[in-house]
């Protein structure tokens, strides 16, 4: 499933890898005098910041999930030094997020507010009317099918071109509905699972945006123009209104990846994709681009730039761009 939604890992740890480590950081916590003993359990006091206290060991002496991250936050930061530690789980993990950063608080740890929970809501309407759970595997294959129907109901009309590799692409575009549909959400916000408007080529989808970028490498294919062409930049100075539009809405690219990163919210870079294109798809049904005389170099520049900025959104966000649909 990971290689199939394109995700690799440079380390993968299991909960256990952390569990040698566990006398020492408990030694370390004891070490800051912060360790509490209570009818066999021991625990740090955090009532100075307004929550329960912080359970590490129960009193049969088995070690508690907050020991165990207290132990690989430390491993952690001695082995890569990170400047973020994001924690990828869902909000009822809240409480324990607060404690574990509140203890390595206690302890000292100057890196402390570099721990962040990126917390999530649910999705709904995964299950079936049995009240079954649906695995992974089946939505893919249910997505890459519903794609490939959509992609040979419009190779019908004569919407799309004939010479698809209809598997790959309803894949990509199928992978992509998925991905889109899930960060374009504000992560802490419930999801509902849509099928009909995460595959839709006109709303707000990944098809939608992988549409957009197969429409301007089309342009260019007709152009000739596979490369940046020359072009001079004095002409924008009797630019349309649509012409800075589309100008104005390229510029923002680097802002909401910034806000993305600094927030851990993918919802910004996806509202921006949209917006792009939307701009893009009004400028082209009003602005001539091929044989438009010397308005064509900078037309296709401004096309260039749409296809440079909509392709590398949308491979940040995890989503393969496709030059044909």
């Amino acid at each position: 499933m990971y290689a199939r939604l394109g995700v690799t890992f440079d380390y993968v740890r299991g909960e256990s890898y952390y569990d040698r480590e566990l006398p020492a950081a408990l030694e370390r916590v004891r070490a800051a005098g912060l360790l509490i003993e209570d009818q066999g359990a021991l625990l740090v006091d955090l009532s100075d910041q307004d929550m329960p206290p912080a359970l590490l060991v129960k009193s049969d002496g088995a070690s508690t999930y907050l020991l165990r991250d207290v132990a690989a936050a430390l491993s952690r930061f001695e082995e890569f030094g990170f400047a973020w530690c994001l924690y990828v789980i869902g909000s009822p993990q809240a409480l324990h997020m607060r404690q574990l950063r509140a203890v390595l608080e206690k302890m000292g740890m100057p890196w402390a507010d570099r721990i962040v929970h990126v917390n999530f809501g649910h999705i709904l309407g995964m299950k079936t009317r049995e009240g079954n759970l649906i695995f992974l595997e089946d939505v893919l294959d249910e997505a890459a099918q519903r794609s490939r129907t959509k992609i040979e109901e419009n190779q019908a009309r004569g919407w799309t071109d004939d010479d698809l590799d209809t598997a790959v692409v309803a894949e990509a575009v199928g992978i992509g509905a998925i991905v889109f549909n899930d960060l374009k959400h504000n992560r802490i916000h419930d999801i509902v699972f849509d099928w009909e408007r995460m595959l839709n080529f006109d709303g707000d989808s990944g098809p939608y945006l992988q549409y957009a970028y197969s429409r301007t490498c089309g342009i260019l294919r007709k152009g000739g123009s596979e490369a940046m062409p020359d072009c001079d930049p004095a002409l924008f100075s009797q630019a349309t209104a649509q012409d800075k539009a589309l100008l104005v809405a390229l510029a923002g690219f680097s802002s909401a990846i910034e806000r993305s990163v600094k927030e851990n919210a993918p919802h910004h870079l996806c509202q921006y994709l949209l917006d792009l294109a939307a701009v893009f798809s009004r400028w082209y049904t009003t602005h001539q681009v091929l044989g438009s005389g010397e308005w064509e170099s900078p037309r296709l520049a401004l096309v260039h730039a749409v296809r440079q900025t909509l392709g590398n959104g949308l491979r940040l966000l995890g989503i393969t761009p496709l030059e044909r649909m």
